[in-house]
This record gives structure tokens, sequence and C-alpha cells, in this order.
């Protein structure tokens, strides 16, 4: 079997075909030449029909395309063998390629015959293109009909936001008509329960002056029952010499005017004359048109009573306070003549007869002088307090710093010799009493070089808006003191220390206070013990 099978491939007891050619050069370049060229086109035609149909598995013939490969591969191998056997004589084999070829081309071309009819059912490229031109027409007349679609959802979108937009604000219009419609009844409502429950008289009339309504303030005001009034003339409340009055509301009224508050007079039934306060108002329609008026009477019989007992009592008080001040400065004026001559005596007594007394003859005779010079210092601090009072001069415009440079002129010597330094900032220009000011900032200033501290003294004055009037500030870095006794140092007379350790009287801080009020402001201090004090008042701008 094996030997036949060798003997089928040998090509013993055959010549080459070169032989054939005579083993002309020229003549087997040629055949080697053509059948190596047709041998590799056929070659790789099988390969592309193979890389098409794995590449395009959609189509339903495929399988005829590889029957076509083996078919043109077998035909390469009969060409490849013309090129062997040139010097080969292997011509057994080349017969067997050749009838494997046969065999395969036979049914090739039968099954291509029959697949003809369904590969003219393929359309050509002309027609594919036509195919893809009207399937392009149809996609773009699908894109447009779908864009024109999109485009009318959008308008349609809009139109339905745009009305419900409009529904909403429709709604809302209706609920806030609703609720003010609503308030509009609560307060119609609580104005009926107020003009009801009103003490003042709370009258209606139309555009002539006749009475519409009358609440039940006016009931007890004037009188008259809702019923008697109703319908009747304004004239039943008013005083003969009063007639007037009312053409004159009634033109005001017609003109659109409000009437303030103003003072008359009225009747009660039975004749009794009142004092009443008024206000008209002019009573609109939907459309503006005056059609009414509306009339609020207070009775202010009694706060016109109270008025002239309390003007009167103001006239006694400032008569006795005027009584009271020159009281005062009379007092203190006629108490100076009998101190000093008690003073002179003690003094001459001392000097006449001093070395005939013992120390403690002398130690009394220096008490009563003290006690004197303090006595004579307290009627000068209660002159000054009664003077303030007396003081009724216009006020006139004074720039500050020129009475915080005459009080310091004034304290020339107690600054020089506490080493003081005073600094003052820019102060404002108001009215104001001139000396009263100097008094107050000496006073102030004054009590800062008093109450000093071992380290050197300084003072601070400043000023600044605030709240519509004009804050002060005196500052020093002295003992301070502590803070309950913020509103007692201004009381009259009072001291915190002894007056062995601090001369003074208690009066200057009152004096201060009384200044600072006469001129409509107020004044309070911020201190601590060893931290200093600031002083704070205000002036009306």
């Amino acid at each position: 079997m094996i030997e036949a099978f060798l003997s089928f491939l040998s090509g013993n007891g055959f010549m080459p075909h070169g032989h054939c050619y005579l083993w002309t050069k020229q003549l087997i370049e040629l055949h080697v030449i053509s059948d190596g060229f047709i041998a590799l086109a056929y070659f790789s035609i099988p390969l592309t029909l193979g890389w098409f149909v794995r590449r395009r598995r959609d189509i339903d013939f495929g399988w005829m395309f590889i029957l076509f490969g083996i078919f043109i591969l077998a035909c390469g191998m009969t060409h490849f063998m013309e090129v062997w056997n040139i010097w080969h004589s292997n011509y057994w084999l080349s017969g067997s390629i050749k009838a494997l070829t046969a065999i395969t081309s036979v049914p090739t071309a039968i099954l291509l015959t029959r697949l003809m009819p369904q590969a003219l059912l393929v359309p050509s490229p002309k027609q594919l293109q036509v195919i893809n031109r009207t399937l392009e027409d149809e996609v773009q007349t699908r894109r447009t009909a779908e864009e024109k679609l999109r485009e009318l959802n959008v308008e349609l979108e809009s139109r339905v936001a745009s009305r419900t937009a409009d529904l909403e604000a429709a709604n809302a219009e209706l609920r806030r008509l609703l609720e003010e419609q609503r308030r509009t009844e609560e307060a119609l409502a609580q104005l009926a329960i107020i003009v009801q429950s009103s003490g003042d008289a709370i009258i209606s009339k139309d555009i002539d002056g006749k009475i519409t309504s009358w609440n039940p303030g006016a009931e007890r005001t004037f009188g008259y029952s809702a019923q008697e009034a109703i319908g009747q003339s304004m004239a039943i409340i008013f005083p003969p010499e009063k007639m007037d009055e009312e053409p004159q509301i009634l033109e005001r009224i017609r003109l659109g005017e409000v009437i303030g508050h103003f003072e008359t007079e009225r009747l009660r039934k039975g004749g009794a004359r009142l004092d009443v306060s008024v206000s008209v108002s002019p009573i609109r329609d939907i459309s503006g048109n005056i059609i009414a008026s509306s009339t609020i009477a207070r009775d202010i019989t009694e706060s016109k009573q109270v008025e002239g007992q309390m003007r009167k009592m103001m006239t006694a008080l400032e008569r006795s306070n005027q009584e009271l001040g020159q009281f005062a400065y009379v007092a203190s004026h006629d108490l100076k003549e009998p101190l000093r001559a008690v003073t002179s005596c003690v003094q001459l007594l001392r000097k006449g007869y001093g070395d005939k007394l013992d120390g403690r003859g002398v130690e009394f005779i220096d008490h009563a002088v003290d006690g004197a010079k303090r006595m004579q210092q307290l009627i000068d601090g209660l002159l000054s307090f009664s003077r303030l009072e007396q003081q009724e001069s216009e006020l006139q415009l004074v720039n500050l710093s020129a009475p915080v440079q005459h009080a310091c002129e004034n304290l020339e010597t107690s600054i020089a010799e506490g080493n003081v330094q005073v600094h003052a900032g820019a102060l404002p220009t108001l009215k104001c009493h001139t000396s009263q000011m100097v008094q107050l900032f000496q006073n102030l200033i004054g009590n800062a070089v008093k109450f000093r501290r071992d380290q050197a003294p300084e003072v601070w004055i400043d000023a600044e808006r605030k709240n519509g009037d004009w804050l002060f500030s005196v500052r020093d870095n002295g003992i301070g003191f502590e803070p309950e006794f913020n509103e007692r140092i201004f009381g009259l007379f009072q001291r915190l220390h002894t007056r062995r350790k601090y001369s003074g009287t208690g009066i200057g801080l009152a004096i201060c206070k009384k200044i600072v009020e006469r001129h409509q402001g107020r004044i309070w201090a911020e201190s601590q013990p060893n931290h200093g004090t600031t002083f704070f008042f205000t002036l009306p701008d």
C-alpha cells in the first residue's frame, strides 16, 4: 500500500515537461513566470473571499464564496504543478489535482447557476444609491416631522405653562382678593366694635350735614339717643354763637380737606355746654367721590378744668420758687455780715489773748475760725445755687471751647500747683448760658484737680453727636469712687471724703446737675476706685 502511494507520488518512467520545451530558457521562463503569477493570484483570491465571508456573516449565500474559493485554490495548485513538472515528472499528482479541480468546479458551476436568480435579486449599487437616497429622504422627512413635533410639543408645553401660570396668577389674585375681603370684613367688624365701644362721640353725616349714624359714645356725650339724632342736622348740638362753624366745616370737607383736632364748644340735650376736641374727615365712595364725612368729638370739659387748675398751680409754684430763691439769696446774703463779725472777733481774740491761753484754748479758737470759713463757703455755694433760678437771660450761640478755656484760666493756680494737663478736643457751638457753662466745666475740672492721685494728673474733654444730642465727657485719671455712689454725688451737700482729707462744700456737683437740667440735658458719672472718673452730660443740638 505504501509502495503504491510512493509510486503514485514519484515520477519514475516519465520525463520532465522541460524536455518538451527542449529546455529552451526563454520558453521555460515564460511558462514559469506566467504559471507562477497565475498560481499566486489563485491563492490570494480564496484568502480574500474567506476574509470577506468572515466579515460579512450577514450574507445568506456565503457558503458559495467558500466553495468558489476551494475551486480557485485547486486551480492555483494546477498551475503550481505545471511549474513543478518542468523539472519533475509527478504527472499522477498533477492529474489528481486537476481531477479534484474538476470535482469542485462541476458542483460550483451547478450551484452558481441555481444561485443566479437569487443573486439577480441583490440590488445593484445604483439601485442601492436610489434606495439609500429614498431612505435618506424618508429619514430627513421623519426628522423634519420629529423636529416639527418637538417644536409643537415645546409650543404646547409653553402654552400649557403660560396658561397654568395665568391660572395660578388668577387663583393667587382671587385668593388675595378673598383674603383682602376677609381682612376688610374683619377690619369693618373691628371698626364697628371700636365705634360702638369708643368713649368718644363718632358721628357720620351726609354731604349736607344730616346725621346718618350716632354711636353710644355720642349718646353719652350729647344726651341724644341714636333714634333722636339720626336724620337731624348737626345744628342740634351747636351753641348759637358757633352755628357758623358747620357751613365752614362742610365746605372744607367738600374740598377733600381733613380737619384736625380743634377745640370748641357744643351743647348737650337740655342746653348744658361742653368743651370738645373735634376732628372731621371726608368719606369717599369706591370711585373716590366725597359722599359723607365722619366726626369724632371728645369731651374735654374735665381736662380743660384740670388744665386751668394746673395753670394756676404752675403760676403759684413759679411764684413760690421765685420767693424761695429770693429768700435763699437774701438769707445767705444777710448771714454773711454776722458771720464776718464772728470771724473777726474770734481772730482778734486769738491775736490779743492767744499768749494767755493754753494749747486747748488756741485749738478751740482755730476750730471756731475754721467753722466760720466753712460756713462762708457754704453760704457762697448756696448763693451760687440760688442764682441759677434767677438767671433767665436768653440762650446764646456759644462755642463750648471758650467756656472750657475760661474755666481753666479761673483754675490756673490750682492747675499749675498740681501740674495738671487738660486736653480739650473739638467742641460744638450750641445755644446756652455762657456763665453757667463756665461754672459747669470749672466744677468738673476742679473736681479732677482736687481728687488726683500721685501720678501726673490729666483731664480729657470731648464731645460727639449721639441720638440727636451732643454727648460731652470729662474724664480724669484720679482716685475715682465706688459705682454705688454714682447718684449720691449729685445731691446737695453730699461728700464721699472728710473735710480734713479733701476740702469742699458738697455743692459743686449739685450745681452741675442743675445747670445741665436747666439746659434740657442730663448728667451722670462712671467710675472705679483708682481708675479715674468720667462725667457725662448731654446738651440738645
